[in-house]
């Protein structure tokens, strides 16, 4: 059982002080920092205009 839960804003490292949600916050991360960096500047702010 978890006694406290880790602040969305806070990456941690070590992968037991996480659980699922917050490991599947961080992949969606990653994966959207790698397709990003293959694009030009405008297209990132076209799609994070899209997200929000």
């Amino acid at each position: 059982m978890k006694h406290f839960k880790v602040a969305k804003n806070r990456i941690l490292t070590q992968l037991n002080y996480m659980d699922i949600e917050d490991l599947y916050q961080l992949k969606l991360i990653k994966r959207h920092m790698s397709l990003a960096s293959n694009r030009k500047k405008k297209d990132l702010l076209d799609e994070l205009d899209a997200d929000f």
